[in-house]
């Protein structure tokens, strides 16, 4: 099993608990999605350019 392989089955575990536990959801959504939103934001207000479209650029060129 590769790495990604298992990070993956890892997040979705993480996604599936949070949909069947109300503490796990909770824990999420006061400690974990402020700090992920405070650095998406910081990400996207030093790069000139919206993330979309990067996406898009890179899948022209393929």
């Amino acid at each position: 099993m590769r790495k990604s392989d298992l990070i993956g089955l890892i997040l979705l575990a993480f996604v599936l608990g949070c949909r069947f536990s109300a503490p796990l959801a909770n824990f999420y959504a006061e400690r974990c999605y402020s700090v992920i939103s405070a650095g998406l934001s910081l990400v996207s207000s030093v790069v000139p350019f919206s993330l979309e479209e990067v996406v898009v650029i890179g899948f022209a060129w393929h």
